[in-house]
């Protein structure tokens, strides 16, 4: 038999190798390179092994495999065909190929297909599937736009996004992209950007598309990016609590899961525009969760997807990696004499982690610095009262079975990890606090984004809480003989708080809608009184339709402007949305300069009698540092006259003014 084996792999490689380049190549000829992430993905989820399902194991591939692309992108960037649909699916059915003839390992299913906690993992993804795509869905490019228009950020994602697309690679690998995007951005973290340029070529294999397009799919990666994080929470949930969390106390943890993962703050992760920071609080559950509760105690296994979880976290969203250090400290340290009894492979898989982790930090070291700690944004603040209401619920989680003195936190692996990273997320906030007052004025910016992470991981401590109440309550019947309503209990209080969740959730109660942000903001759409952002988001309330024509219009009144036209926009809907929409328009352009910035910041914040608009519109005028064409947007005519006044006294100046329909009215008067 053994004979036999060993004559049979070399032929099951060779016909796996033909396979992972024949599959790719007849998927092209069929116009069917969209199915290829599938395959690749199925792939690699049937060479997973351990306690798991296809539930766990398809979660589990899918993040492994975001974090691999992020990584190849270094070589992606440098080889000849770039993004190429058939050679890169080639490349990784071939890695995949080798791995499995170096482990011994071939596609199987787990012995275990489906187990009943894979269900709400199932319907979380349903639902915030059906959140994130209802007012997107069946739209074109403004429609699309207008949702997401509120995210000043996301024209500055997708900008790296699109360019990514057409350069075959990271943006800080290139010198091509020079002129046309500000270097502090071209060191931004791309590895979300990278995977979504990945894809795009998988739906498009034809080549780079026009901007409206690579707009139109970047929102569909915008939004695939906030239902990883959505699957990864769930999933987390069910991961480490498996075996303790029972079906009633199941349905209380995932209805407070989905009331704030789709109805609460986290959608504006999407409408403002982080999906680098949605992909990064994935792969920080990711990475918790299998610390938390590894996948074969400290095989290689689990050593190599905590290494490539760390890498990746690092290419996405490089803020949270000390907690997702802190994380494979806990895991680490007390699988160490497992780890010395395979002291290579650790230390190569170690070193090769951190060097990859290292890459985008080094990158952004010239351009970042700690006063980003006192920048500004739309970011949304967390839910401050479910985060004080999961704080406190943390510490019934961690007190686990028995009594008060006999915390199980020291002995649970699972509760000692979590206790570790909750501990160490704390710490990390009230750093940045602190770090926000010493360097001087400034807002909380990062502060959010921080606490959104707090809020993730007690969101998977509420699956503890689960457990511990079925522990105490299964405690409490043996103690009293299993008195019948002891053993009811929990599955009355799971219905009566489910039902509570919903219709909260249902009727918009403002404890799931978080106070909107102030200050210069404000005139960002938020939920009405009594509503919530998911209800408000999936009904298109939160969507900017006007602006949204404006921009596109704006933007295609030229060809593209490879000479470098700046669009302005002036007195068009109040100096908020103006700065919003400008740099919109020039990024569908695809342009964002360093130049562009310094002029767009210039608009405005009233409308005033002074003569701004002609001091900026000479700075951009033949001669200066800064000159290039200029189109002005407004709604104003008497902005029209004023720019018909500067040319008659500048003729040389490239100057042309588009007038909109309608007035600004009370919003450029205020």
């Amino acid at each position: 038999m053994t004979r036999l084996r060993s004559r049979r792999s070399p032929a099951l490689l060779a016909a796996a190798l033909v396979a992972a380049w024949l599959v790719p190549f007849l998927a092209h000829l069929a116009h069917v390179d969209a199915i290829l992430p599938v395959v690749v993905w199925l792939a690699t989820a049937s060479l997973l092994r351990g306690d798991t399902t296809v539930v766990d194991r398809l979660v589990i591939a899918f993040s492994a495999l975001v974090c691999a692309a992020s990584t190849a992108g270094l070589v992606l960037a440098v080889w000849p065909p770039h993004l190429s649909p058939v050679p890169v699916a080639g490349a990784a059915l071939t890695a995949l190929a080798l791995i499995g003839a170096a482990t011994g390992r071939r596609p199987a299913l787990p012995a275990r297909a489906f187990a009943w906690r894979d269900a709400p993992v199932a319907l979380v993804a349903v639902l915030a599937a059906a959140v994130a795509w209802a007012p997107v869905a069946g739209r074109n490019t403004t429609g699309r736009l207008a949702v997401v228009l509120s995210g000043e950020d996301l024209s500055r994602h997708f900008m790296i996004f699109d360019w990514m697309g057409r350069l075959g690679g990271y943006l800080f690998q290139t010198s091509a992209i020079k002129g046309r995007f500000d270097p502090g951005f071209v060191a931004y973290p791309q590895g979300s950007h990278l995977v979504a340029a990945i894809l795009e070529r998988f739906r498009r294999p034809s080549g780079p598309v026009d901007a409206y397009t690579s707009l139109h799919d970047y929102v569909d990666y915008t939004l695939g990016a906030y239902l990883f994080f959505a699957v990864a929470v769930a999933w987390a949930i069910s991961w480490v609590w498996a075996g303790r969390l029972r079906p009633a106390w199941a349905v209380v943890t995932y209805a407070a899961t989905v009331a704030l993962v789709c109805f609460g703050g986290y959608v504006t992760l999407i409408t403002r525009g982080y999906p680098s920071q949605l992909t990064g609080l994935a792969l920080l559950a990711m990475l918790v969760a299998l610390a938390a509760r590894p996948v074969g105690g400290a095989s290689r296994e689990q050593v190599v997807l905590l290494a490539a979880l760390f890498a990746g976290l690092s290419f996405a969203y490089y803020f949270y990696l000390p907690l997702g250090a802190v994380a494979v400290a806990a895991w680490a340290w007390p699988h160490r004499s497992a780890l010395r009894r395979r002291p290579v492979f650790a230390a190569v898989t170690a070193v090769a982690s951190l060097c990859l982790a290292a890459v985008m930090p080094a990158v952004n070291q010239a351009t970042d610095h700690l006063s980003v700690l006192t920048y500004g944004g739309p970011a949304v603040t967390p839910p401050v009262r479910w985060l004080a209401a999961l704080t406190l619920l943390a510490a019934v989680t961690f007190a686990g079975r028995g009594r008060p003195r006999a915390w199980s936190v020291w002995t649970d692996p699972a509760r000692r990890t979590l206790l570790l990273v909750t501990a160490g997320t704390i710490l990390f906030v009230v750093a940045l606090v602190a770090a926000r007052y010493a360097l001087g004025p400034g807002v909380t910016y990062y502060v959010k984004k921080a606490l959104y992470a707090l809020l993730t991981i007690e969101l998977i401590l509420l699956g503890g809480l689960g457990a511990t109440a079925t522990e105490v309550a299964g405690s409490a019947a043996t103690s009293a003989g299993r008195i019948g309503w002891l053993k009811r209990a929990p599955l009355g209080a799971a219905v009566v708080a489910a039902v509570a969740v919903a219709l909260l959730v249902l009727g918009g109660s403002r404890i799931l809608n978080p106070w909107p942000a102030r200050g210069s903001l404000i005139f960002l759409p938020v939920p009405q009184a009594g509503s919530n952002y998911g209800r408000a988001y999936a009904e298109g309330r939160l969507a900017l339709s006007d602006q949204a024509a404006a921009v596109v219009r704006a933007a295609q009144t030229q060809p593209e402007a490879p000479a470098g036209r700046l669009i302005i926009f002036w007195d068009a809907y109040g100096r908020g949305y103006d700065f919003y929409l400008a740099q919109w328009a020039n990024v569908l352009d695809r342009r964002l300069d360093p130049g562009v910035l310094p002029a767009v910041v210039q608009i405005p914040p009233v409308r005033t009698a002074g003569d701004e608009l002609e001091k900026l519109l000479t700075s951009l005028s033949p001669g200066a540092a800064n000159a290039r064409p200029v189109e002005v947007v407004t709604r104003d005519d008497a902005i029209v006259a004023r720019v018909e006044a500067f040319r008659a006294v500048h003729p040389g100046a490239d100057v042309t003014v588009l007038r909109l329909p309608g007035d600004c009215g009370a919003k450029c008067r205020k």
